[in-house]
């Protein structure tokens, strides 16, 4: 019996559909809004909802920012519901550990950082998706 045009349609979407790569995840390394300092955010492509435990590195002209106060927050502005901000613990070499951030709810969340160290203070966002 030959085969109709919808189930051969069906048949080759599927099988294309599992040769897909992976979502590759947003960009998690940038310059902050002023300029000065480089931020790499260590941090699974998709996070379940509940508490973010991540890792931030922070360097300034190629060598790690160490004794910065940083302060991250969780925002999701669709709902306009914010996390308490906490700050974020040095762990050496520039690296930064952001542990027990909430988020309350699956979906879009923006990860704000602000960082201040000798004397000079940045700002970024990253984009995180909680599922």
């Amino acid at each position: 019996m030959p085969m109709k045009p919808f189930t051969l349609l069906c048949a080759v979407v599927l099988a294309a559909c599992g040769d897909a790569d992976p979502v590759s995840p947003p960009p998690r390394d940038d310059v902050g809004e002023a300029g000065v300092f480089a931020f790499h955010l260590d941090l699974d492509q998709a996070v379940p909802v509940g508490v973010i435990d991540a890792t931030l590195t922070i360097t300034r002209d190629g060598a790690p920012v160490t004794g910065a106060y940083v302060w991250v927050e969780a925002k999701m502005p669709s709902h306009t519901h914010t996390s308490a901000a906490l700050r974020a613990e040095e762990i050496g070499d520039g690296r930064y550990a952001i542990d027990g951030l909430e988020v309350e709810m699956p979906g879009d969340w923006e990860l704000a950082l602000d960082a201040e160290a000798g004397g000079a203070r940045d700002s970024i966002e990253f984009d995180v998706f909680v599922e």
